[in-house]
């Protein structure tokens, strides 16, 4: 009886090991595949990670007046294309030949303000599922 019940044993444990390893290679492929998926994603959103050209967004410390404000604008060549309530941050057109790099740098200099970016784009990411 010990012979059949090898011969039946053997090639089940075979059939088990080769089914572990194929396995275990799907689940490989698919671990490689989706952090390729995602490093195409991060590589979409650096191409996309823009900004709108002319413009930048400032945000000026709490106690700085309306006047000031537009004095600091009126000096560096920019002027208020909208004030975002919510946030209190005004977005800003440059209006001098200045660059949006060059006016965030100046803005972000300056003491009466707590920060200065360019206005960057959003996108939405769409992605098809298969």
């Amino acid at each position: 009886m010990k012979a059949p019940f090898k011969k039946i044993l053997t090639p089940l444990f075979i059939s088990f090991i080769i089914l572990s390893i194929m396995s275990a290679s799907c689940t490989i492929t698919s671990a490689n595949s989706s952090q390729n998926t995602a490093e195409k994603d991060k590589k979409i959103i650096k191409k996309d990670n823009k900004y709108k050209k002319g413009e930048l967004l400032v945000k000026f410390k709490e106690g700085v007046s309306e006047e000031e404000i537009r004095n600091i604008n009126k000096g560096r060549g920019t002027e208020v294309i909208e004030f975002i309530k919510g946030i209190k941050v005004y977005r800003l057109k440059i209006v001098s030949n200045k660059s949006v790099e060059d006016m965030v740098e100046a803005y972000s200099k300056d003491p009466k303000v707590e920060y200065a970016e360019p206005n960057y784009i959003q996108r939405k990411m769409e992605r098809s599922i298969k």
